[in-house]
């Protein structure tokens, strides 16, 4: 069960929440806990899954074409895909992102080629 805290040094032992948030966001948060009212404790937190080896691996694939296309055109290459956007393509989307403008000419279409 993860116990709710009540407090700063509660807030600190709450391994789940990273101590940049803890320290920009840790009185807010409390504050948020305390006026919903929360029970002591709660319902341990669901464990994110580890992505399966055949999504790294694609996700890396796209990742490399991106970064070699930003070289050759000499641009940073989250210009033309973020990692959030490569992820949604590797997650089936197959619109937005790098697959609009005139980036779906520049790098989508190679995007999509390597999927």
């Amino acid at each position: 069960m993860l116990r709710v805290p009540h407090n700063m040094a509660d807030l600190a032992l709450t391994a789940e929440l990273p101590e940049g948030i803890r320290n920009n966001s840790g009185a807010d948060i409390l504050a948020l806990i305390e006026a919903a009212h929360l029970p002591a404790s709660l319902p341990p937190l669901p464990r994110r899954q580890r992505p399966e080896v055949a999504e790294t691996e694609l996700l890396h694939k796209l990742s490399q074409l991106t970064q070699q296309t930003g070289r050759e055109l000499g641009i940073a290459p989250e210009i033309l895909a973020t990692r959030r956007d490569m992820q949604r393509l590797v997650n089936g989307a197959r619109e937005g992102g790098p697959l609009v403008g005139w980036r779906r000419a520049v790098i989508g279409e190679r995007l999509l080629q390597a999927l």
